[in-house]
């Protein structure tokens, strides 16, 4: 009977504590306006939650995304690759002899993905970079050395 009794008021705690964050009344990070990151999760929750720590512009937000649309597009195309190199150690460890040729050619073909992976990054930044004020660059800059899930906005010190 106890535990019904604590695992209802838990319950309505936690109701209680959903609807206040979620829909303004707690005046938390995201809670104010139509664009709260609180709304939705995941990827696209964690963009508009940046979007929304930097208090970027909709067309800022429209550059920020198509550059990690880029990104993200390059890092889904060479995602097969992980499982060729899987492939070669496997094969490799399997022989009879060590083949360093092999394993050569499977980090020939890493350089290959992070040479592109890295040109689309950099133009990626290029452009966020040259679409972000100086106040927005100095806020996301704090953010990529603290780790978006540690530090300050976590916290909700920067909101």
């Amino acid at each position: 009977m106890l535990g019904a009794v604590i695992g209802t008021a838990c319950l309505l705690g936690w109701i209680a504590v959903r609807r206040r964050s979620r829909w303004g009344g707690g005046g938390g990070c995201g809670s104010e306006g139509p664009r709260s990151w609180r709304r939705s999760w995941g990827p696209r929750g964690m963009f508009f939650a940046l979007v929304d720590h930097l208090g970027a512009t909709r067309e800022q937000a429209k550059v920020m995304r198509d550059a990690a649309d880029d990104v993200r597009d390059a890092m889904a195309k060479h995602r097969s690759e992980a499982r060729k190199s899987r492939e070669d150690v496997a094969a490799v460890l399997r022989g009879e002899s060590f083949d360093a040729e092999r394993l050569g050619q499977m980090f020939a073909r890493h350089d290959a993905v992070l040479e592109e992976l890295r040109r689309e990054l950099v133009g990626g930044l290029g452009k966020v970079h040259a679409v972000l004020d100086e106040r927005q660059r100095v806020r996301l800059a704090e953010l990529l050395e603290g780790g978006m899930f540690g530090g300050r906005w976590a916290r909700c010190g920067g909101c």
